[in-house]
């Protein structure tokens, strides 16, 4: 499978094993590749073919009809990318969306580890909850729940309608992004940072002078170096500063990097890392890592972390636009591992970031007087 770097829509990937299913020739090295799908249906599907798929049995999931559950298997070579679950991710894509475009039905393949290979497994490892472990963590206490939803719920009640319309639609596109995470990170990336454009759009101060666009010092590099005058050099300058996109990717940057409060980014995080119970593969209680500071690298240098909010907007405007997926679910898990440099802020990141800039705008502009909200108590039996 081609990396997703050097190939961000993923058609490249596809001619690739096409071609590779064409010569294949069984003499040669190659690897047959297990992964799990769920689909609609009381009886799993069954059946060989290019893909094969062996009946498991049913599933259940609240909110949806009848769920089966199958294992595919599928012939590839061995793997050429960075790492084995940049290729398992990769594949998933590929496979469910053309699964689900020839069935007419929806074909999830499930982000796993699958038995054997280089892990020795013998069972299926989630990979999916590695992308933002804070996420997928036990649950905290009822009464700290409570209370937090109480004051959010006065504060939002209590706002102007358009402030009101915005942070509401924000905590939708977090409460999505967060149900999509486990099925596809770049769809969900794409929503939360649509969840801090649409607070910039709203509560973030668009760039309206030239000195305002961290850009300028280039482009006026630029105009020096081609000999404009001045007259055509602030020509182009009052043109450049009405730019549309140059207006929303710089007012998004320019809002989350100055929004979030001093020492966000070396405030400490943990995150917890479910058990798994050796013989049968069951999940079982867990336990949370020591502490580290979110990202010291952005907290010691603001102008890297503006980079990296645009270079943030930029990704979601790719899939948004063309479909193409230009963050690796790799480094997004591995992006400051050893020899690896973050340029562009993690799923887990924006995401920490979207909820405190939600949390922030309800903090600053709405009022914290429950006005009769503290009252109601529904019992639990």
């Amino acid at each position: 499978m081609l990396d997703p770097e050097q190939d961000p829509s993923g058609a490249k990937h596809i001619q690739h094993w096409a071609q590779f299913l064409r010569v294949f020739d069984p003499a040669k090295g190659s690897r047959v590749v297990l992964q799990r799908m769920i689909h609609p249906g009381l009886d799993p599907a069954a059946g060989s073919g290019l893909v094969s798929s062996i009946p498991l049995g049913s599933v259940a999931s609240a909110g949806q009809t009848a769920l089966s559950l199958s294992v595919l298997q599928y012939l590839d070579e061995e793997s050429i990318s960075k790492d084995e679950i940049t290729d398992l991710f990769v594949s998933d894509n590929i496979l469910g969306g053309l699964l689900t475009l020839v069935s007419d039905r929806m074909c999830e393949v499930v982000p796993e580890i699958p038995p054997g290979g280089s892990t020795g497994l013998n069972f299926f490892l989630p990979i999916a909850g590695a992308t933002d472990p804070q996420l997928g963590a036990p649950m905290p206490k009822w009464k700290e729940i409570d209370s937090g939803f109480r004051d959010a719920l006065a504060r939002l009640s209590s706002l102007p309608v358009n402030e009101a319309s915005a942070i509401s639609a924000a905590i939708h596109l977090h409460y999505c992004a967060s149900l999509l995470l486990t099925r596809d990170m770049t769809g969900a990336y794409a929503l939360v940072i649509a969840g801090i454009e649409t607070l910039a759009m709203t509560f973030g101060t668009p760039p309206t002078t030239w000195a305002d666009w961290d850009q300028a010092t280039d482009w006026d590099k630029f105009f020096a170096s081609q000999k404009l005058s001045e007259e055509q050099a602030s020509a182009f300058r009052g043109r450049l500063t009405q730019d549309r996109f140059m207006r929303l990717a710089e007012t998004f940057a320019k809002y989350a990097t100055e929004t979030l409060p001093e020492g966000f980014w070396d405030e400490p995080v943990s995150d917890y890392i479910w058990g798994v119970q050796g013989e049968t593969g069951k999940i079982i209680e867990g336990a949370w890592l020591p502490e580290r500071p979110r990202d010291p690298c952005f907290g010691a240098n603001r102008e890297l972390t503006k980079k990296a909010f645009k270079k943030a907007y930029q990704v979601r405007s790719q899939f948004m636009h063309s479909g193409k997926r230009p963050v690796t679910s790799s480094d997004d898990i591995f992006g400051q591992a050893p020899g690896r440099k973050r340029s562009v802020v993690s799923f887990a990141q924006a995401r920490a970031v979207l909820r405190r800039l939600i949390l922030i705008e309800l903090e600053k502009r709405g009022d914290p007087n429950p006005a009769g909200l503290d009252r109601p108590e529904v019992v639990a039996p």
